[in-house]
């Protein structure tokens, strides 16, 4: 796994977002305009979270890995779910939350660069 300094990341990929999303299943013929997968909503009709770790904020959690010389895979993906999990619950908008098992994998973007995780509340608010 190739480790990428601090140094050289933008500091202003140290963010968090956490967005409500639905599953929208797509379609077998898409209109041009459509959505589907994880859609953004607003309201109360979602399943779950969206967590987006800029990539700033993802080095920083897993920095302690680095240095301990104990980063691998698994380590990355239980560091970042537990952290988006952890941040669900912090903002009040679960009392308790997990990765579900078939998310449990760093998915993400290149523009911006960061890291997505899906978050589900096992104990809504």
């Amino acid at each position: 796994m190739t480790v990428q300094s601090c140094a050289s990341i933008a500091p202003n990929s140290d963010y968090v977002i956490v967005e409500p999303v639905k599953y929208v299943p797509c379609e077998t013929n898409p209109s041009p305009n459509s959505s589907c997968g994880w859609v953004k909503v607003d309201g109360a009709n979602f399943d779950g979270y969206k967590v987006h770790l800029g990539d700033m904020k993802y080095h920083k959690i897993i920095e302690p890995l680095i240095t301990s010389n104990t980063l691998t895979g698994e380590t990355a993906i239980s560091a970042a779910s537990t952290f988006a999990e952890n941040e669900v619950v912090k903002r009040q908008l679960c009392t308790s939350a997990k990765v579900p098992a078939d998310a449990r994998r760093l998915g993400g973007s290149q523009n911006p660069p960061e890291i997505i995780m899906y978050v589900e509340c096992v104990e809504p608010k």
